[in-house]
């Protein structure tokens, strides 16, 4: 079963890490600030899978 996953995907202009979550296509879904947002979101939008 595919899942939305999270990622470090480099760094903001500002340079603090860049964090995303992606659906199962690997497409961008969301950008978080923190590793521990991204994987929480990533959480909550698998358990909406079917």
């Amino acid at each position: 079963m595919k899942t939305f996953y999270a990622i470090q995907s480099g760094t903001h202009p500002c340079g603090h890490p860049r964090f995303e979550v992606r659906n199962p296509a690997g497409e961008l879904t969301l950008v978080c600030g923190t590793e521990t947002g991204a994987q929480e979101w990533a959480a909550k939008l698998n358990a909406r899978l079917p």
